[in-house]
């Protein structure tokens, strides 16, 4: 369904004016009569209106995103939907000034004076009173900020492989120019690498074709109805995450036995250079990481495996949103 269609949803800010609309719109013949089209007939399927004990509500697909209540207050729900479409038809129907998605959370401008998000499964009441939308009642939006203590408290558990991953990078880097003499040319250091040094990970991705490298950088998989299908390997997406983290963080400890410390930090040193890499592939003679980039990897990582110890649950300001990537770390994406 193309955004081209929400041109003909009616619109309505009070429960007169929504109710006004059912009543007026003809009964589609063969579907229930207390549900109509709320765009033109051909898009029945996508926008309806219906009246459910007294409420009004304005549906997207099956989900009743806008209520208008006989005293007419306004309660908005994404019904769990953060898409740019859910964004687009609340804006239209309520004619706000701006409706967007942001992070795992929607952003509504109601007023000049009053920027509100609304959370996945929280509700949001308006009302309009002399032409302007007023907030009845908008739910605590909560989030995720680092607890710097704790955060220290985890990076001291890796801190010798921290030195040797900083000497190791400062050692073998040197200065890259990317696209030379075109409009996108620029100049970085990289650390440059041989497919020759990857043979851990090579042996690893063999021996457990389920490996995802690129997981110690992006975090625990989306789309969970999808992360838990078994495959043909009898492994699921989520397994492969967390057999990768689990390898990665047992190569990079400070508890770990001397005689084989040294081996590990270098074999965890590659992995973190790899996992910048956009794929593996033996054919390929040189590899470059950015030496900023695999830094931070290191560091978001650390962080990221020990989320639930580094992350307190805070209510935001009215108007913020959670950091989607905190939100991702905890498994609540």
């Amino acid at each position: 369904m193309s955004y081209e269609s929400l041109r003909y949803v009616r619109r309505a800010d009070k429960y007169e004016a929504a109710k006004k609309i059912w009543a007026t719109i003809k009964p589609i013949r063969g579907r229930l009569i207390d549900t109509r089209p709320l765009g033109r007939r051909k898009d029945a399927d996508t926008f309806t209106v219906r009246m459910v004990d007294g409420v009004v509500e304005f549906v997207l697909y099956k989900s009743p995103l806008i209520k208008f209540c006989p005293d007419d207050t306004v309660i908005v729900d994404s019904c769990g939907y953060m898409t740019n479409f859910t964004t687009g038809f609340i804006s239209h129907v309520l004619g706000l000034n701006k409706c967007s998605r942001k992070g795992d959370a929607i952003v509504l401008d109601v007023n000049r004076d009053r920027v509100v998000a609304l959370q996945k499964g929280s509700q949001l009441v308006l009302r309009k009173t002399e032409g302007a939308w007023d907030v009845v009642n908008a739910e605590p939006v909560y989030g995720y900020r680092i607890n710097r203590t704790a955060a220290n408290n985890v990076r001291a558990r890796y801190s010798e492989f921290a030195d040797y991953f900083e000497g190791f990078v400062k050692l073998r880097q040197e200065e890259h120019i990317e696209h030379e003499g075109s409009y996108y040319e620029q100049t970085y250091m990289a650390v440059k690498y041989s497919g020759d040094e990857l043979g851990f990970w090579q042996e690893q991705k063999e021996l457990h074709p389920h490996l995802h490298i690129s997981d110690v950088d992006e975090g625990i998989p989306r789309r969970p109805w999808r992360d838990h299908r078994v495959r043909e390997d009898g492994f699921t997406r989520l397994d492969s995450y967390e057999y990768t983290v689990n390898l990665m963080e047992s190569l990079i400890r400070n508890d770990q036995d001397d005689s084989t410390k040294h081996d590990n930090f270098y074999k965890a040193a590659m992995g973190f250079m790899l996992s910048t890499a956009s794929g593996y592939s033996p054919t390929f003679l040189v590899y470059r990481a950015k030496s900023l980039q695999v830094l931070n990897i290191f560091d978001k990582f650390t962080l990221m495996y020990n989320a639930k110890e580094v992350l307190k649950r805070v209510e935001l300001r009215s108007g913020a949103t959670p950091n989607a990537q905190y939100v991702r770390w905890m498994g609540e994406d």
